[in-house]
């Protein structure tokens, strides 16, 4: 039968093999440890951070690291970078990860055996769909070109991104663009008013080549994008999903709405949104910053949550956060970027609880190594199928 264990962040399993822990989160860390499977689990995650190459917070370069995962990660324009909230949190990652990665990273390769050698499957890549107002489809992310809409907007085609250039003496703003983002893809676009939007893997969104004067409004179709808007009092920014609308003024949120998915995640990260056109639901609901508004797409019920909003963006910087999530719901996030299929063996598995910070952009067999490492299930390979058991 399998041992249940229950969720503790790896950062804290680490701070307590170094003898680092606050009092508090002592306190925190023997009550977790008073089952005999949790006490199981800190013994074989034990064994792997005394086992690694750095042995105690002073041996960390930390100039050195910071140097080693940005060259890992890719280019990022991002403008939340400028916001203090998401200073703050890269930082508070970067710190928490640090030990972990070189610890994991840095190891030689036969330290962690899976169930069967896994051939490398690559991670996800800049990539995507656009179809143009006239049903013409481009590729995106093999070469920069222009593409010229039937209005006369100019849209830029990046290897990245695309930017749509506004013109106030243009008009057409019936004419709509879709992207659509596949498995194992991810893109950017600037829209015509300076909103940026990052669009996840298997997401689709359908927006106008230029905004009228009175409202800018867009369609995520289906999966995960995550919105910095562009201020504009005299306008305000909406974004309709298959469940309500999300209407702001200028602010920075995620929205995830997988058509696999049970209900309709939206994220505040700075600024103030407001729900309204709920099915269901007849007075609009504010979300504040660090809340999300979650929507039952079965039986339209709808709360507001506090939760770590930098969690559900770190995906726009490279890197999966999960808190306390199962591998069942960990493994969708995964299943999205890395084209693959997953199955679970037994239920039992799909339940058991993960916490930790994994670089977005390493080949899978990184992220089954660091994943095995600190907990009792085996991964096995077949074709494109990842097996757990």
């Amino acid at each position: 039968m399998l041992k249940q264990i229950e969720g503790v962040d790896i950062e804290l399993i680490r701070k307590r093999v170094l003898s680092k822990l606050t009092p508090e989160e002592e306190e925190r860390f023997q009550r977790w440890l008073t089952k005999k499977a949790n006490r199981d689990y800190y013994e074989k995650a034990q064994y792997y951070y005394t086992k690694g190459r750095v042995r105690n917070a002073s041996e960390i370069d930390t100039k050195h690291v910071w140097s080693r995962l940005t060259h890992r990660l890719p280019p990022q324009r991002s403008r939340l970078l400028k916001h203090p909230v998401m200073v703050a949190a890269s930082i508070a990652a970067v710190i928490a990860v640090t030990a972990l990665l070189l610890i994991l990273l840095e190891q030689p390769a036969d330290n962690v055996k899976l169930a069967k050698q896994i051939t490398s499957i690559v991670p996800g890549h800049r990539s995507a769909e656009l179809i143009l107002s006239n049903g013409q489809k481009v590729r995106l992310g093999n070469e920069k070109q222009e593409v010229v809409e039937e209005n006369g907007i100019v849209i830029n085609l990046g290897d990245e991104e695309v930017i749509y250039n506004s013109d106030e003496d243009i008009s057409g703003y019936d004419l709509k663009n879709t992207i659509r983002v596949g498995r194992g893809e991810e893109f950017s676009l600037i829209l015509a008013d300076g909103t940026k939007v990052w669009i996840n893997s298997l997401s689709e969104l359908c927006f106008p080549v230029n905004f009228n004067e009175s409202v800018r409004e867009v369609e995520i179709l289906s999966g995960e994008a995550c919105f910095d808007v562009a201020h504009d009092q005299q306008r305000p920014f909406i974004v309709k999903t298959p469940g309500h609308n999300i209407k702001v003024l200028g602010t920075t949120f995620n929205v995830s709405c997988y058509q696999n998915e049970n209900v309709i995640e939206t994220t505040l990260i700075e600024g103030l949104i407001e729900i309204n056109n709920q099915q269901g639901a007849s007075v609009p609901v504010i979300v504040r910053p660090d809340q999300q508004y979650v929507f039952s797409k079965y039986t339209l019920d709808s709360n507001v949550q506090r939760v770590n909003g930098a969690n559900y963006i770190a995906w726009t910087h490279g890197v999966f956060l999960f808190e306390d999530e199962s591998l069942e719901s960990i493994f969708k996030t995964l299943e999205r970027w890395y084209n693959i299929n997953v199955f679970f063996e037994t239920n039992e598995k799909r339940a058991q609880i993960f916490s930790g910070r994994l670089p977005r952009f390493e080949n899978v067999d990184v992220i089954l190594n660091m994943i095995e490492k600190v907990s009792d299930v085996e991964f096995n390979l077949q074709d494109n199928t990842v097996i757990i058991k």
